[in-house]
């Protein structure tokens, strides 16, 4: 049996910057725009929903995709479980952003307001990340036993990825990043979509479904033990993170945005 790598204490460095991330634009926005720390507590809220409902569905129905797709050629089944995963995640992740923003009044948020929350649901997701690899790292440097607990297939990726040393610590920063900007981007036209209707809904959800979606097809020709796949599988993110950082440059002029009501709505705790 080949000898399984541990992985090298510079690691913890991934998790560290991915809290780092969560918390930094939080805080600038914070002090730059003064929104309502309640707008950011209802973005991770937002996020914890999402979360909550796709480990429900995790142990419900994902289960039974790989029975369901057995004959299919590897291209369609990455294709439907990429359809699946991408679909879900964007719809959960604006439906969400709807539910709480109606349930507490924010359909006359400002852009400011609309990308708080959008921050607030990106950070809580990268601490979460961010704590969850410094401690599974951690597990593993005080007793590195723990590896052998693993399935064989875990034990064989996390060792050829802990091979490739400090060199991969960069995609779960760039991912967070990418992120961030989908997250902020799909959220300020969920917030428009609230204003002039539900096409530009469908549009965020779709928008923020895509990365997924294509990340499955993309796994067939990059593989996650490999540093070129490694990378090759944070593409998608960084082209829709771009569009996002786009998209929300010209939001923050919109007319939507532009005209501020006589008595604007703010969060309330009933």
């Amino acid at each position: 049996m080949a000898t399984l790598v541990q992985p090298s204490p510079i690691l913890l460095l991934s998790g560290l910057a991915m809290i780092l991330i969560g918390l930094a634009p939080v805080i600038y926005w914070r002090r730059k725009h003064n929104t309502s720390w309640k707008i950011f507590g209802l973005g991770a809220i937002a996020w914890l929903s999402v979360t909550i409902l796709e480990v429900v569905m995790d142990a419900l129905i994902s289960p039974a995709l790989p029975s369901s797709l057995q004959g299919a050629s590897a291209l369609t089944s990455a294709l439907a479980l990429g359809l699946y995963v991408g679909l879900r995640t964007g719809f959960f992740e604006t439906g969400f952003t709807l539910i709480w923003a109606r349930r507490f009044r924010l359909i006359d948020a400002s852009f400011n307001d609309a990308v708080s929350f959008g921050l607030g649901f990106a950070c809580v997701g990268s601490l979460a990340l961010g704590l969850n690899s410094i401690l599974g790292i951690l597990e593993i440097l005080m007793n590195p036993a723990v590896m052998g607990t693993l399935p064989p297939s875990v034990q064989q990726a996390l060792s050829a990825q802990y091979a490739l040393g400090a060199a991969i610590i960069g995609p779960p920063i760039i991912d967070r990043i990418s992120n961030m900007f989908i997250y902020c981007f799909a959220i300020v036209v969920v917030f428009m979509a609230m204003r002039v209707g539900r096409g530009l809904f469908f549009l965020a959800a779709i928008y923020a479904s895509l990365a997924d979606l294509m990340a499955q097809p993309l796994s067939l020709v990059a593989s996650s033990t490999t540093l070129v796949g490694i990378y090759l599988l944070e593409v998608p993110y960084v082209i829709l993170g771009l569009i996002g950082l786009l998209g929300l440059l010209r939001s923050r002029t919109d007319p939507v945005f532009m005209v501020e009501p006589a008595h604007k709505h703010r969060p309330h705790a009933r």
